[in-house]
């Protein structure tokens, strides 16, 4: 059971207008195929506390924050529900990719108030949208957020899943990242489909992998 790939998973269900029943059972389920984490909307924490509390269970519940057109509340609403998450995936501003100078002091703006919580902090780089926006530049960008990511005690997360991606493009954006240190905490997400992909990224050595797909969760228990 030590190796069992489940413990890799974050699974996620994160979509507008879930019903609480469905939260609740994607909550239950990691719980019963022993997945690292259940990632969902902060509306939603109190439902899966619940679950949680009813299953006495330990699994990590991480949080999602700061979507690219939002405003900046969102730091004061993780703050408040602090008690009922462990760890928070972040998504960057588009307005942060126009900017052309500054880029470290308007992440550390943007991330202070959430660092300041004292827990574990995933920054989603959006990998994909590097790709297609900086062309022949994508990977110098990526390097660089990544140095950021190190040099803060950041995890790297490569995808919120907003853009489509392809598991072979994924591999690729994974490498570049460890290219910058082969101790970087990774959590890849994007394109991951079958169980082969996954035993792939176990020996890339990622800290764990986002899907929202109850199917591959089920697949991997039975691995």
């Amino acid at each position: 059971m030590k190796n069992k790939l489940t413990r890799l998973i974050e699974l996620t269900s994160i979509r507008p207008g879930t019903p609480p029943k469905d939260i609740m059972r994607v909550t239950k389920l990691a719980i019963d195929t022993q997945c690292r984490a259940v990632v969902v909307n902060y509306q939603d924490l109190g439902l899966v506390q619940k679950v949680k509390q009813a299953n006495k269970s330990q699994i990590q519940v991480v949080v999602v924050g700061g979507f690219p057109w939002a405003d900046r509340t969102w730091r004061d609403t993780l703050s408040f529900f602090k008690k009922d998450w462990d760890e928070v995936d972040i998504l960057i501003p588009i307005s942060f990719y126009n900017l052309k100078e500054n880029h470290d002091k308007f992440l550390n703006d943007y991330l202070d108030p959430v660092k300041k919580i004292g827990k574990p902090i995933k920054l989603i780089l959006e990998t994909t949208w590097l790709r297609a926006t900086y062309k022949e530049y994508w990977q110098l960008k990526l390097e660089a957020l990544t140095k950021y990511c190190i040099q803060n005690d950041l995890i790297v997360k490569t995808n919120s899943g907003l853009v489509p991606h392809s598991f072979d493009e994924l591999v690729s954006e994974i490498k570049t990242i460890r290219k910058c240190s082969s101790k970087v905490r990774i959590k890849a997400a994007g394109g991951i489909k079958n169980l082969d992909q996954v035993k792939y990224l176990k020996s890339l050595g990622i800290y764990s992998i986002g899907t929202s797909s109850v199917e591959l969760v089920n697949v991997l228990n039975k691995s």
